[in-house]
């Protein structure tokens, strides 16, 4: 982590005059559950939102956000290493900020070249999860944005994050569908809902310039697929969970605001279904 000094006048004055409401921010790609919250918490703080995607999205932002104005949200199908029509979509909707989860090399380049072929002055917050760092794959060119990367172990929650992730084999488990790994390495588990507001407070401090390189965000919730399994039980059961370390110390100020109970709650109560009501709640 490397932080600009946030004392000197220059950056005092950019986060004096910074906010939400003045920004127009790129997510991509945009189908995923996290660009869908991510969208709805910029939506509901006045920026205006583009969505850029290739394929449908999994998950709509109205769903999250369904007071939504549909004035600041702009939905946009393409792909996110489309280096020819990239610069022009940054021109057309005025993009300021640019939220890219970290999809490997060939999108970050056709990224950072369009940034730099419009307007070089325009952040870019990577997001990743552990197994996926794009820090050792960021290098640098001649058009190298203003960057930082949220980092975390492995996402869960209610829908769309499936493929072998920790949380849905314990579901699976105890569904009977199978059975739990048992020399599973134990990951730092972050709910969907609170990486995306970890996402969107690196954002702001980027675009303040009090905020540059890697940040990882933990939770504290360090477990594999048999202790998930053991905590479900428990919860399930009307039990209290078992104990659970209080988070570390992260940056700027972040920590989980929703309980590991709450979360696993949502995740299981959405095993049969795409949307729960009770989601909308946690993107205010």
């Amino acid at each position: 982590m490397n932080p600009i000094d946030p004392k000197s006048e220059h950056h005092q004055t950019q986060a004096t005059q910074w906010g939400w409401s003045t920004q127009s921010v790129l997510i991509a790609p945009g189908n995923s559950p996290i660009a869908a919250i991510l969208a709805a918490y910029l939506l509901r703080r006045g920026a205006r939102v583009t969505l850029l995607f290739e394929r449908l999205p999994l998950v709509p932002v109205h769903y999250y956000c369904p007071e939504i104005c549909r004035q600041q949200l702009y939905i946009v199908r393409g792909r996110c290493d489309d280096r020819i029509r990239l610069p022009s979509l940054l021109a057309v909707h005025e993009i300021t900020l640019v939220c890219l989860w970290w999809m490997g090399s060939r999108v970050w380049s056709a990224v950072r070249e369009a940034i730099g072929h419009y307007n070089c002055q325009i952040p870019v917050i990577l997001a990743a999860e552990e197994d996926d760092c794009p820090a050792a794959g960021l290098g640098h060119s001649h058009y190298q944005p203003r960057w930082a990367a949220a980092v975390f172990g492995e996402l869960f929650g209610p829908i769309g994050l499936g493929g072998g992730r920790i949380v849905p084999q314990a579901i699976a488990a105890i569904s009977g569908e199978s059975r739990p790994a048992s020399a599973e390495t134990p990951k730092d588990l972050v709910f969907v809902e609170d990486a995306a507001r970890a996402w969107a407070t690196l954002a702001a401090a980027t675009a303040k310039g009090v905020a540059h390189g890697v940040y990882r965000f933990r939770s504290g919730w360090t477990m594999n697929s048999a202790d998930v399994v053991a905590q479900l039980q428990r919860l399930l059961g009307g039990q209290s969970l078992a104990a659970v370390p209080p988070p570390p110390d992260n940056p700027l100020g972040w920590k989980p605001e929703i309980s590991l109970d709450v979360a696993l709650r949502l995740a299981w109560d959405a095993r049969e279904a795409d949307y729960t009501p009770a989601l909308r709640r946690h993107a205010a």
